[in-house]
């Protein structure tokens, strides 16, 4: 059963005291859709309402106009619950493309895959977790060190807008 959110370890700086405690993280895993037999693509989700996700997927695609076009939505025979297969009635309204176009972003590289075995190809390591400490005078002077590096720096870094040669 997938799960939405998971417990985690963390460490939190509030002023100047550090401490450990848990949060929440959401769950991202990749899903892949299929139109009957073919894999058409995979993105990132977090689990659940995957029929919901795929449904939107092909309507905002132009692949179908209305739910009343699905005939089945379902798992793979396999069981996976990383795979959502959808049959339409009739032929999708915009052809099937056989490879996607890509934009390039700075995203994990898991978007826009046509299957989830092309993900395998591709795989990174699993880091194991460290415990790595960071004391609370170093993390409250980060901004003032990424400022000091520059304006480019401190834009690229969510800084606010540039004016003339003064940043803020």
């Amino acid at each position: 059963m997938n799960v939405a959110v998971v417990p985690v370890p963390i460490g939190r700086v509030e002023g100047c005291t550090a401490s450990h405690a848990d949060d929440l993280l959401a769950v991202e895993e990749a899903l892949e859709i299929r139109l009957g037999g073919r894999s058409l693509t995979i993105t990132m989700r977090t689990p659940g309402n995957d029929f919901e996700l795929a449904a939107g997927f092909l309507h905002s695609e132009g692949m179908l106009q209305d739910i009343s076009q699905i005939r089945r939505m379902g798992r793979p025979s396999d069981g996976s619950m990383d795979v959502v297969v959808v049959e339409l009635d009739g032929e999708p309204r915009a052809p099937v493309q056989a490879q996607r176009n890509f934009v390039m972003t700075s995203a994990c590289g898991v978007c826009g895959k046509a299957s989830l075995q092309d993900l395998e190809a591709n795989t990174c390591p699993i880091l194991p977790p460290d415990d790595i400490q960071l004391s609370p005078e170093i993390i409250h002077g980060l901004p003032d060190s990424l400022r000091s590096a520059g304006p480019l720096a401190y834009l690229s870094s969510g800084g606010l807008a540039k004016r003339g040669n003064d940043v803020r």
